[in-house]
């Protein structure tokens, strides 16, 4: 079954704000960075500027996609995902029973055993 890719997913929000935050940027920067109108657009220019230190650092020296081109590749991911997922399920019910044959076979044979634990909390 495939997944949404989370690294697109994840750059929904960056992408959004950085778009609706441009104009605001650019009227910052061409005012000659005046301190009146930063305090006037903090909310935008902050939200801005968390967008593009997030691009710096996980997609430096690349082009940012924009926010259909990312809802087109969601679309088709979740395309792909429906016309496999009959595929999984078919193959699953079919596993699932094996399991549970395997896992009778191992309590007729070698007696039920109780999980190990890895870790006890409570001696601390």
């Amino acid at each position: 079954m495939i997944v949404l890719n989370t690294a697109s997913k994840a750059l929904e929000y960056p992408v959004g704000n950085y778009g609706k935050t441009l104009a605001a940027w650019q009227r910052y920067k061409k005012s000659g960075y005046d301190s009146a109108l930063y305090e006037a657009e903090r909310a935008d220019l902050s939200l801005h500027k968390a967008a593009k230190k997030y691009f710096n650092e996980h997609y430096p020296k690349t082009k940012l996609p924009s926010i259909n081109q990312l809802k087109t590749e969601w679309g088709t991911l979740e395309k792909e995902r429906r016309q496999l997922s009959p595929k999984y399920h078919a193959a699953k019910e079919k596993y699932t029973p094996l399991l549970m044959a395997q896992r009778n076979a191992e309590v007729i044979l070698f007696g039920e055993q109780q999980p190990k634990k890895s870790h006890d909390r409570g001696a601390r």
